[in-house]
């Protein structure tokens, strides 16, 4: 634990990296180290629409507050990101509280112990929801996709990873831009966007690997 002089001092990699600001004109501002300013302008812009319901907002905060004092606590990333998830799961309790019901009775029905659906039931209730306004294909690439967080916050859970990401927080960052299309009720563009996007990225990824693949021929 670190001593009680040293609480506010930053965490050695939390200032690893640099970044530049733009500056009036346009042109490049000078290079710093990452900074406070740094993460808690990261954070705020990981904000959740007004759109949200309050408590999943200030569930939120919690993950945002997490980020910002990582600075001082490299560790605490991988909290946010874990509290990331958390909030992800009661998103989809609240959206899918019809399913849980039908859930429960016919579990009862079976003459099963009455229990409250995992994250893997409830992503598969909120697929079903989702295609309410998407594609079969759609549905299935969000699906994958917090599919991964879910199996994310079990390696964190059970003690297989410790620190997820680097400084950009990217989890973070594209879970508050879901959400906020999905309260916004923006969801269907946002997905097609991210799928346009991620289909470009494998194509350049693949274009790289078949480039040194060449090379290394020659």
């Amino acid at each position: 634990m670190k001593s009680f002089e040293s609480l506010l001092n930053a965490h050695p990699s939390s200032t690893i990296l640099s970044y530049s600001k733009r500056n009036p004109d346009g042109s490049q501002g000078p290079w710093r180290p990452l900074d406070l300013e740094f993460y808690y302008s990261n954070a705020k812009g990981c904000s959740l629409p007004e759109e949200a319901p309050e408590d999943i907002r200030q569930m939120w905060e919690t993950a945002q507050h997490l980020l910002v004092y990582s600075y001082f606590e490299y560790s605490f990333v991988s909290a946010a990101e874990l509290h990331c998830a958390v909030v992800v799961e009661a998103v989809l309790r609240n959206e899918c509280a019809d399913q849980i019901v039908e859930y429960s009775r016919k579990r009862i029905e079976k003459g099963k112990s009455e229990r409250d659906p995992g994250f893997s039931e409830l992503l598969g209730f909120f697929k079903k929801k989702t295609r309410e306004v998407l594609t079969n294909q759609e549905a299935q690439f969000l699906y994958e996709r917090l599919d991964a967080l879910r199996e994310l916050r079990n390696s964190f859970a059970h003690a297989e990873r410790r620190t997820l990401y680097p400084p950009g927080q990217s989890l973070m960052i594209r879970t508050s831009e879901w959400l906020g299309a999905y309260y916004r009720k923006e969801l269907k563009s946002f997905v097609q966007k991210w799928m346009k996007y991620s289909d470009e990225r494998n194509r350049e990824l693949r274009e790289v690997v078949e480039r040194a693949r060449r090379e290394s021929t020659t």
